[in-house]
């Protein structure tokens, strides 16, 4: 149990940390092939990315709403602990933690109604599945400059 907790604190200041980059292109990654489509440089109002542990979306949708998506590649149930980064145009930031609790074969998800507009919103999270086991699912990036 002891270890459980550390490799947590591990993963989690990996994936939460203050390093953060604005993508240009939108990448959806299929069987280790990566597929690249450019999109407009100042509006992105969504991410989806899939990789070996599952897919996330996320996305800005109309006036100050956030709409997030995830789902795992495994089976049986699994708990999801995750963060939404969000930058507002006064590049304020601020960070809502998730944690929702799935069955197999099934995704989470959720809306966060914001008090203003977004600039950038980011979706990063773990999955803990059957036996313990951690799954990394991709980061996803939306803005809207």
């Amino acid at each position: 149990m002891q270890l459980k907790k550390i490799l947590t604190v591990i993963v989690a200041s990996i994936l939460f940390s203050s390093v953060s980059f604005v993508p240009k292109t939108y990448a959806m990654e299929d069987d280790n092939n990566i597929d690249f489509t450019q999109q407009n440089e100042d509006f992105v109002p969504y991410g989806t990315v899939s990789g070996n542990a599952g897919t996330t979306t996320i996305e800005i949708m109309s006036g100050n709403t956030v709409y997030w998506y995830a789902k795992p590649y495994f089976s049986g149930n699994y708990t999801l602990f995750g963060a939404i980064d969000v930058t507002f145009r006064n590049n304020r930031k601020v960070t809502y933690y998730l944690s929702e609790s799935g069955k197999s074969g099934r995704a989470v998800s959720g809306i966060i109604n914001l008090r203003a507009t977004p600039k950038k919103v980011t979706l990063s999270g773990i999955c803990y599945g059957p036996k313990n086991l951690a799954f990394v699912l991709p980061n996803s990036d939306a803005y809207k400059y």
